[in-house]
């Protein structure tokens, strides 16, 4: 997907406990112009092991989705946010 209508950024830092809930409610969307950037602000925890556990459950998210350290200028979708990693959608 070379410029997708929505960008959603998450942070990932100390969030073991969520992240892996956190992906799963953003997948379970049915709107299919999205592309899922996760930000590994250096988590300590095994934050994002389980994320990438997570993304093998989803192949057909996996080509929407990126781990990156720097974000904003590497957005794609026309809009944009940014979720925290614990809230759910």
């Amino acid at each position: 997907m070379d410029n997708p209508k929505v960008s959603i950024i998450v942070p990932i830092y100390r969030v073991e406990e969520y992240i892996e809930r956190c992906a799963e409610s953003l997948f379970a969307q049915t709107f299919d112009d999205i592309e899922y950037i996760f930000v590994d602000d250096c988590s300590p925890d095994k934050s994002v092991e389980i994320l990438q556990r997570t993304l093998e459950k989803y192949p057909h998210r996996k080509r929407l989705t990126r781990i990156e350290s720097l974000v904003v200028e590497q957005r794609a979708g026309r809009c944009s946010t940014t979720r925290d990693s614990i809230g759910l959608w």
